[in-house]
């Protein structure tokens, strides 16, 4: 059983997939950024990744596509479920994780980390999601950063800082 409020084994495997899966967006033209929603148990239910341009949709973000996924597949209870990121959420992504019922969180990169990557002029909500969940009517717990290997560099490949 996982421990929630420390990256495991199994935290840092599925933090390494979700960095695969930005990787997988930075070749296909969006912004470099990956998530996945995987039972406590171990299974791997939904794999998600940043498709704004792809989609042209400024709300499809990694987080958000993989919480459209995972709709009707979603076990009885969100609440076991766990949502990894290779970015910190951002605002919008930590209220649709909230209100997916969702309640615990493991990210890679940190938002100030991300922030110093994004181009110049790009429009930034200086909020981390720990703020957002904060807020809320019910916990949910944040892991992370955590360091995974590629992390920061799909960024930097993406970003050219």
């Amino acid at each position: 059983m996982h421990t929630l409020t420390e990256a495991d084994d199994f935290d840092r495997a599925m933090l390494s997939r979700a960095v695969l899966e930005a990787e997988q967006a930075r070749l296909a033209g969006d912004r470099p950024f990956g998530a996945l929603i995987a039972e406590q148990g171990g299974r791997l239910l939904v794999l998600g990744r940043n498709r704004e341009a792809s989609n042209a949709d400024p709300t499809a973000h990694a987080e958000v596509d993989a919480l459209r996924k995972l709709g009707p597949r979603a076990p009885a209870g969100a609440a076991g479920l766990t949502l990894y990121a290779s970015g910190e959420p951002c605002p919008q992504c930590a209220a649709a994780i909230f209100y997916s019922g969702i309640r615990r969180v493991v990210y890679a990169v940190g938002a100030d980390t991300m922030r110093a990557c994004e181009e110049e002029g790009a429009p930034v909500l200086k909020m981390g999601c720990r703020e957002v969940f904060a807020t809320g009517s019910h916990p949910v717990c944040v892991v992370g950063p955590v360091e995974v290997e590629l992390g920061r560099e799909v960024l930097r490949r993406h970003f050219g800082r």
